[in-house]
């Protein structure tokens, strides 16, 4: 991979029409005219042309690049009263025009705009607000998180390259399982694995309003895990005017998509409507990473009389895609002719001499240890299984297709016949897929019980079915020179040495239903702000795992519970499991403002139960004969049986299993405090204390049958300091803000895999398991920055630096996943004691035949030795400093230096527009140990030269957006959308898998009009 510098290539995207055109901007903020509250969506326009634009969370608003001379704008927002104003705009700079409303018959319409929000000098937190113009500008097909990849202190992926799908948030190296992220308030993380599927959510970037990212502990005002931050998108409300719209949009790699928007304006005086409709297909420029899929959005409005006002929403984006989430090693991806025929590379890349596990693999450095092609298959290679779609007949197959509309009515039933198995798209058959759809309900009910207060309620109810599908063994089914699996080896198993009779195609069903009420009541008292409410909600889903009988001639499946291995008929389940989650926060927030002084008080209390009953154990559910003790379930046979005397000659005999009726409590409190001071109207500084926590995921205390019990809380504690600046400085408007945030972080688990454990006690089918480790700090710095040196042209800047480091692990089993075994010494760092396990890889053997392995003494093994190695499972020595010793290990995953650029210039119709990000120290594994990551400087795979770093190298990407509105109709909007438009090869991620590539370049048209 080759660093670049391309800066420069970036400021010279704009520098033509900045330094030929200049025009006036006029900007300011619309507020309530009684409460002095800001107006978020108000629709500002310049009568007589197309230049407008809609007001932030915030109120504020701004348009480009107005004619000079006399102009008259409107502003206007349902519920208040049109204003007009007359004014003269000069022929270059900027006027500032502010608006204050009055309520009419109908009040505000925004309901689900409450104290959740952050506003600019008043909520002394760190957060960005992305309006309504960015969206508009940036959206093309891409997942929500896309819209505030230039956010400081987030990391976005994309595991396809389009940004549809499968993408993924980091905000201050935190996933989107401890943060909370809500839908117009209502929360959307899967309560049991605290996941956020964006795919379920394809309708929100073209009907959202705006999207608002709080940064920091403690974030959210209700539910729990908001450790690192929050995300709350925000809906649009219908605008005053009628409207009907059309838009296409047309890429690379197959990629379409066609909608269509109608906007009723207010009806009757008292009521609107939205309707949206997309259809979106195509791949991103990865291999097999097809989607398919239908996005809707219905909203209407309803305002029954000047105090009430109701908004009803029904959302939702049924879609089927094929995975690509698997990393590999970084030769997997690199191209046939970067090889050297006389160099030998190791398996995975991740090994060497060093860590004494390297093994020297097949006859050329493409081929693996059984000869089968590994290496060199392009860039845009994906891991995952597939197959070209002419290599085969259908009819080979039992099972067809996977369409679009069993996926919108849900016609794959967990107890009955197997629809689909294949997604089918680009001459490619899929068989590692993911087929969802989770509509949301929402109705949002806002009453004005005075000047001053209101009531604000929401109910919701979501739906969501569906599963994930894959292959086991996919990693070694032997494939073509493209990258296509062969599919006649991939059904008859003939590959892995032999080891493998046919591979198992199953699938993982998820059945859930959720429903809740949201109430919360705000008031002003003596102009201080004060809201409390209750968030309560209820969650039930089935689990379950079935054997498909894709292949027309395969086997049945063999298939291991509890180590016992079980045989599965083609349709049969192999886990089913019932969870109940019921929770209910209880919420306090206050913004006090004494003059140029607001302090916030907010406070948490939740409670929640996690019940899970088991219909079919689970792949670590123990039979009874080796349990250690009952755990008071029912008991089932079915049809699993073991080995009793390790005779293969005598008969086996049936295995029964007690099923799991698992319950677990957690009750917490979490307070958040805060001030901020206005200095003057430029300069402002806040600081805030917070603590939240977050109860772990079902599937690590629960385990598949194998519960953890030792897993504590996570708990964080935040500090943070901050100012903002925002003045003009020789006539130059600048927006700036600093942010100083140590979070202290402690329960935290670590997660460990171990394939030669996989259905062990203790982990799970692929050899994972959480452990704790202790704690962890995120220390960093997040500086942003927005100006506008011309009329028409804004500048933006962000950076992040971060340090996410691993505490002390004292007298946690973590120490030794964290530290090398070649450092640390024994006495000094563990206790070498004689506790009869032995080092993985070295000859064991029972002497005494205790059942123990002994410790090796001589030429045998002698129980009550030490041998001078960390054993697993082998204990610290209390008060042994492993960071004073080592140094910090670095947390993987989130970079810890972010740069991001952005300009945008608009001039009459033009708007241009760019975003560079650059990323530098992102580590992949716990213990910051190296891997294989490069060819070198000779650029050939396979021989000493090869680069091993303990970092993903940095890289810079740039995207690029030009638009063009023509005056014709309604408009008529023409744009082109390039993603990392120097075609930049890099690294986004890596895991014990491999390393996953960065998305190459895209290209994008779309077409928009409105009648």
């Amino acid at each position: 991979m080759k660093r670049i510098r391309p800066i420069g290539i970036f400021l010279l995207v704009l520098a033509l029409p900045m330094l030929v055109f200049a025009q006036a901007t006029i900007s300011g903020k619309v507020t309530d005219a009684k409460t002095g509250n800001p107006l978020a969506g108000a629709n500002v326009l310049v009568v007589g042309t197309s230049l407008g634009a809609a007001a932030d969370a915030n109120g504020n608003y701004t348009i480009m690049t107005v004619p000079s001379g006399a102009q008259t704008i409107t502003v206007s927002v349902i519920g208040y009263e049109q204003t007009t104003q007359n004014v003269t705009v000069p022929a270059q700079g900027g006027m500032t025009l502010n608006f204050t409303l009055t309520t009419s018959a109908l009040q505000l319409s925004a309901v689900t705009v409450t104290g959740n929000f952050a506003r600019d000098r008043e909520t002394p937190v760190a957060f960005t607000t992305i309006g309504e113009e960015h969206i508009k500008n940036n959206f093309t097909v891409q997942d929500v998180p896309h819209l505030f990849a230039n956010t400081p202190g987030v990391y976005v992926t994309t595991d396809g390259g389009s940004g549809m799908g499968d993408s993924k948030v980091l905000i201050r190296g935190f996933d989107e399982q401890r943060i909370a992220v809500m839908i117009n308030n209502v929360p959307v993380n899967d309560p049991e694995s605290k996941k956020v599927y964006w795919s379920n959510w394809g309708s929100l970037p073209a009907a959202s309003q705006s999207i608002q990212i709080q940064r920091g502990v403690g974030s959210s005002l209700y539910g729990s895990g908001a450790l690192g931050g929050s995300i709350n998108v925000v809906t649009k409300d219908a605008p005053a005017d009628k409207s009907l719209g059309f838009s296409f949009t047309g890429g690379q790699y197959g990629i379409l998509k066609g909608g269509v928007d109608y906007n009723s304006g207010l009806m009757g005086g008292n009521k609107s409507l939205i309707a949206r409709f997309n259809y979106l297909e195509g791949n991103g420029w990865r291999k097999n990473t097809f989607y398919r899929g239908i996005q809707y959005y219905l909203s209407a409005m309803l305002f029954p009389n000047e105090r009430n006002t109701i908004k009803v929403i029904l959302h939702g984006a049924p879609q089927y895609h094929a995975y690509g989430y698997y990393g590999m090693n970084p030769a997997f991806f690199a191209d046939k002719e970067d090889f050297d025929p006389d160099g030998k590379l190791y398996e995975f890349g991740f090994t060497d001499e060093s860590h004494g596990s390297a093994l020297e693999l097949g006859k050329g450095p493409r081929q693996n240890k059984y000869y089968d092609l590994a290496y060199g298959f392009g860039y845009d290679a994906s891991a995952h299984p597939y197959f070209a779609s002419d290599s085969i007949d259908l009819g080979q197959l039992n099972e067809k297709s996977t369409k679009l509309m069993d996926v919108l009515f849900n016609k794959t039933p967990i107890d009955g016949d197997i629809v689909g198995g294949l997604v089918e798209g680009n001459g490619l058959y899929s068989l590692d897929n993911n087929v969802y759809h989770k509509p949301q309900f929402e109705v949002h009910h806002s009453i004005k019980l005075s000047e001053n207060s209101k009531l604000t309620s929401t109910f919701f109810v979501s739906n969501g079915y569906g599963y994930g599908e894959n292959v086991d063994y996919y990693f070694a089914v032997p494939r073509n020179d493209d990258g296509t699996m062969i599919f006649d080896k991939m059904v008859d198993g003939d590959f892995y040495a032999g080891n493998v009779p046919s591979v198992i195609h199953y699938r993982a069903y998820s059945d859930h239903f959720q429903t809740g009420l949201l109430s919360s009541y705000e008031t002003v008292i003596s102009g201080h702000d004060i809201t409390a409410g209750v968030e309560t909600r209820w969650w039930k889903a089935r689990h379950a795992g079935k054997i498909l009988n894709t292949f027309s001639n395969a086997a049945t499946g063999d298939y291991e519970i509890g180590s016992i291995q079980q045989d599965f008929e083609d349709g049969d389940l192999y886990y089913d499991y019932t969870t109940t989650k019921p929770q209910i926060t209880m919420f306090g927030h206050s913004l006090l403002k004494f003059g140029k002084l607001n302090v916030m008080i907010d406070g948490q209390f939740a409670t929640l139960n996690y019940h899970l009953l088991e219909d079919i154990p689970s792949n670590l559910t123990y039979p009874t004969h080796l349990a250690d003790e009952s755990h008071g379930g029912d008991i089932w046979t079915g049809s699993a049986t073991y080995d009793h005397d390790s005779d293969t000659l005598t008969a086996q005999v049936p295995v029964e299993y007690e099923l799991w009726d698992f319950e677990k409590n957690y009750n917490y409190f979490s307070p958040k405090f805060g001030v901020n001071y206005n200095i003057n109207e430029a300069l402002n500084v806040f600081a805030n204390y917070s603590q939240a926590v977050n109860e772990p995921r079902v599937k690590f205390f629960f385990n598949y049958g194998s519960p953890n019990e030792a897993l504590e809380l996570e708990s964080t504690k935040d500090i943070e300091l901050g100012f903002g600046y925002r003045a003009e400085l020789m006539g130059m408007p600048i927006d700036a803000k600093y942010n100083f945030y140590n979070i202290d972080f402690d329960g935290k688990a670590l997660r460990i895999m171990d394939p030669s454990k996989t259905n062990q006690p203790g982990y799970d089918y692929k050899g994972r398991r959480y452990i704790p480790i202790g704690g962890a700090f995120y220390r960093g710095h997040e500086i942003s920055a927005n100006f506008k040196p011309i009329a028409g042209l804004t500048l933006g800047f962000n950076l992040s630096m971060s340090t996410n480091a691993w505490k002390n692990p004292n007298n946690s089993e973590g120490a030794q996943y964290l530290y090398s075994i070649d450092d640390v010494v024994a006495g000094t760092h563990y206790t070498d004691a004689a506790n009869g396990t032995f080092d993985y890889g070295e000859l064991s053997v029972d002497i005494d035949g205790d059942g123990k392995y002994d410790a090796w003494q001589g030429d045998i093994w002698v129980d009550g030795m030490a041998n001078g190695h960390w054993d697993a499972g082998e204990p610290m020595v209390n008060g042994a400093d492993y960071v004073d010793d080592f140094g910090d290990k670095i947390e993987p995953g989130m970079p810890q230096f972010i740069l991001g650029m952005t300009a945008n210039y608009n001039i009459g119709g033009l708007s241009v527009g760019a975003a560079y990000r650059y990323y530098q120290d992102n580590y992949v594994f716990a213990d910051n140990r190296e891997f294989y990551v490069g060819p070198g400087k000779d650029d050939l795979w396979g021989n000493a030269d090869d680069e091993k770093t303990t970092v993903l190298p940095a890289a810079g990407v740039i995207d690029f957006r030009a638009a063009y509105l023509l005056d014709i109709m309604s408009g008529l909007n023409i744009s082109l959308n390039i993603s990392n438009i120097l075609d930049t090869k890099y690294w986004q991620s890596g895991s014990e898998y491999g390393t996953a590539p960065g998305a190459a370049r895209t290209v994008m048209l779309n077409l928009g009009v409105n009648l």
